[in-house]
């Protein structure tokens, strides 16, 4: 089995990083593309997040669009939004220290109906599901 076809199977490696100091109102940005052996996998699509931070944040993926709320003491996991890096704010009244929250991104493995596509992908979505082949 190549490398390809594990990668595929398996997915990628899990990749941590942690928070700098965020004051309160202030933000930080998570970015993946800092380590080196995750540029291969990039962009991802699995974030688990420890927040251990006193107060609560939010998170956009790259940036852009709605924040996602991740309050004070949690562990939340999101899949199938693809990101590369994550915009934190802190929504709270007091700084979180440093190594407060772990952001874990992951590539995940590709399904088999889904690796088989070809041709108009939304086509090939609905045979899928609808048990077509």
């Amino acid at each position: 089995m190549g490398y390809e076809d594990r990668y595929k199977k398996f997915g990628s490696p899990l990749f941590t990083l942690k928070n700098h100091s965020i004051a309160a109102g202030a933000g930080d940005i998570i970015d993946f593309e800092g380590i080196r052996p995750a540029c291969v996998h990039l962009p991802f699509n699995l974030l688990v997040v420890t927040q251990q931070g006193e107060d609560d944040i939010e998170v956009k993926y790259d940036g852009v669009g709605n924040a996602k709320l991740f309050a004070a003491g949690t562990v939340l996991k999101t899949e199938n939004i693809w990101f590369r890096r994550l915009v934190v704010r802190n929504i709270g009244t007091n700084a979180i220290t440093a190594n407060k929250i772990e952001f874990c991104g992951q590539r995940l493995p590709v399904s088999e109906g889904l690796a088989r596509v070809a041709g108009n992908p939304l086509t090939e979505i609905m045979k899928i599901l609808l048990g077509r082949q």
